[in-house]
């Protein structure tokens, strides 16, 4: 993909390219037309005929993209335009991508539903906190250590954007005390109200800001992952 790489940063009017595996991320000057003729793909690849979106940044007024909406996501960022108004320029606000936020949620819907069925207390706590941690990955020459989580998989974010943050919070908070539903129902009788206290406690804004770092061991992630290989 080397030569690709190459040609599109050569393209006339493109002053920004980027791509992450398959997906790609151009800025131009003025309209670049319909670019993915002219952009030779390795023999046996194509590009994806629907996950093609273009957006129209004037220098002033209404953000537009091809899909009609003021948005695109990237690397599970959601860059949205905010419009100020005929005559004055989109503000842009960087936050999580609304796929990001779902995964978080359905990760947290997993943990509480295999705790209804095993009752172990110490894993569903040991899950939630690791949802709202930052740990060590490895170590890079150059800089040290190496870490993920969710500090650093949303470190771009900007502080507008912080609800999508206390959202998820709010989520979690709202599926512990919940007594209706399925889930709910479930709960109310293999959680007691002071272990819903101190899971409440757990808060991604709080891991987020603070950047709070702990530890877990190669078998504590594969245990806590265990149930979310296919999210």
């Amino acid at each position: 993909m080397r030569k690709f790489d190459a040609h599109c940063r050569k393209l006339e009017g493109c002053y920004f390219y980027a791509r992450y595996v398959d997906d790609i991320l151009m800025l131009f000057h003025e309209e670049p037309g319909e670019i993915s003729k002219e952009l030779p793909l390795p023999t046996g690849l194509e590009f994806h005929p629907v996950k093609q979106l273009k957006l129209y940044h004037p220098q002033k007024g209404s953000v537009k993209a091809s899909d009609n909406s003021s948005k695109v996501t990237y690397l599970g960022y959601e860059f949205f335009f905010e419009n100020k108004g005929q005559g004055k320029a989109a503000q842009l606000q960087v936050g999580m991508a609304e796929k990001k936020i779902k995964k978080i949620k359905t990760r947290i819907m997993l943990a509480l539903f295999d705790y209804c069925k095993s009752q172990n207390y110490r894993l569903l706590k040991r899950r939630l906190t690791f949802l709202a941690s930052n740990y060590n990955i490895g170590k890079n020459p150059e800089n040290g250590k190496l870490y993920a989580g969710i500090h650093y998989n949303n470190a771009l974010i900007d502080e507008p954007r912080h609800g999508d943050l206390v959202s998820i919070d709010s989520f979690l908070q709202k599926s512990l005390f919940s007594k209706s539903g399925s889930l709910g129902k479930k709960l109310s009788t293999v959680l007691t109200n002071a272990q819903r206290r101190e899971l409440a406690k757990i808060s991604l804004m709080l891991g987020f800001s603070k950047v709070i770092v702990r530890s877990f061991t190669p078998e504590d992630l594969l245990e806590i992952k265990g149930i979310w290989s296919h999210v």
